[in-house]
């Protein structure tokens, strides 16, 4: 008796098979058709991407945002020509995210003021330190440029001889990736061939190598395939189809896809309900991983992206008076009742005014809403204690 399609033997399966490549070959390129890499970059880039990034000027009392400044426009409107701010802090942290560095081409004007800043690719750039001068050296092709022209955002770590540059997270990561990959065609090839458990054909003469191969190439071409579910075969000559159940290798394969899933986000600290992954989310803990997401997640990149901004495009002099920042305050604002009771307990101690609470909601002001009131009789700060124990002070 010979069968066709037989269940495959353990040195075919998934879990006992060689490694197909993937885990010691991933690019950003690959890592991105992964769902789960895809989902966690989006996340983190389309976030840092909505975030305005201001200009702000130190004063006696504090500060106050500076939209005269050369630089406020191209970080907060528009870096070049081609680009909306939103495209290239998204693109910037895309990169940072895949390939562990980001670069821009700056570009000055005759008074030494930045005018634009044009994304380069990070797979084409190599940064080293000249032995003799000191100097870094940024070789992009055949172009070669020194630290004022080149705009770079290193990611976590320092690699390379010089410790010049980023770790690549998809480098470091391969094998986890790599893995993923492999687990991801795997799948596709299962669904490709049969979407229903594996079958074989039982005949009771011997076939040729001919026959066989004919035999098996009908039966694909008739059954095989979700588009042929629930057809009814009809087999000659005491042929017999019998199906084979999935067996517990394979329902390891779907817990395995899920744990790489999380595994992933932990790569890239992102809160599984993120990515549409609710398995382990209530309604009741969603609103603080989103808060932890843009405590420990987003305001650590922005963090690095400021003292870059800092330390290559204002410059030690211009650094003394100016900074840039981002507003994290829409990420940080929590439910509309947290937020109320919050508002409440600053404005009754004279830290926010009402004006000031509605431009955080987005309000325009009102006339009378700038004075800081505390509570009790609720009067103007500069009147407090004139009539206390009932005489004028």
């Amino acid at each position: 008796m010979v069968k066709l399609g037989a269940t495959p033997p353990p040195d075919n399966d998934f879990w006992y098979k060689p490694v197909s490549g993937y885990t010691f070959g991933v690019s950003a390129d690959s890592a991105m058709r992964l769902s789960a890499v895809w989902a966690c970059v989006r996340v983190i880039a389309e976030t840092i991407g909505s975030l305005p990034c201001g200009v702000y000027r130190r004063t006696r009392d504090g500060r106050e945002i500076d939209r005269n400044h050369a630089l406020y426009y191209l970080l907060h409107d528009s870096p070049n020509d081609d680009m909306s701010a939103f495209e290239f802090w998204e693109l910037a942290a895309k990169c940072l995210c895949l390939q562990g560095n980001f670069y821009a081409r700056i570009y000055t004007n005759m008074r030494g003021d930045v005018t634009r800043l044009v994304p380069m690719d990070p797979s084409k750039m190599s940064v080293k330190r000249d032995k003799q001068t000191g100097i870094l050296v940024y070789t992009y092709g055949q172009d070669q440029y020194t630290a004022s022209d080149i705009f770079h955002i290193p990611g976590l770590g320092y690699d390379g001889e010089d410790y010049l540059t980023g770790f690549s997270p998809v480098t470091y990561m391969a094998q986890s990736i790599g893995m993923t990959l492999d687990a991801e065609s795997y799948g596709a090839n299962f669904f490709r061939n049969n979407a229903t458990p594996p079958a074989y054909l039982t005949v009771p003469q011997a076939l040729s190598n001919e026959a066989r191969k004919n035999l098996q190439t009908w039966f694909l071409q008739e059954f095989g395939g979700v588009k042929n579910a629930g057809k009814i075969g009809v087999l000659e000559q005491g042929g017999e189809i019998k199906t084979v159940s999935i067996n517990h290798r394979d329902m390891q394969f779907l817990e395995l896809r899920q744990y790489q899933k999380s595994d992933i986000c932990s790569i890239y600290r992102v809160p599984p309900h993120m990515i549409q992954d609710l398995t382990r989310s209530t309604n009741n803990n969603i609103e603080h991983q989103g808060i932890d997401f843009a405590t420990h997640t987003i305001r650590p990149w922005l963090t690095r992206i400021e003292k870059r901004i800092k330390m290559q495009l204002f410059g030690p002099r211009e650094a003394a008076l100016y900074y840039a920042e981002f507003n994290m305050d829409a990420l940080l604002r929590g439910d509309a009742a947290s937020r109320g009771t919050f508002y409440s307990t600053l404005r009754n101690i004279g830290v926010l005014n009402a004006n000031e609470i509605r431009a955080k909601e987005n309000l325009n002001p009102y006339d009378g809403g700038e004075k800081y009131l505390i509570q009790g009789a609720m009067v103007p700060v500069e009147q407090a204690g004139q009539f206390a124990g009932g005489v004028q002070q």
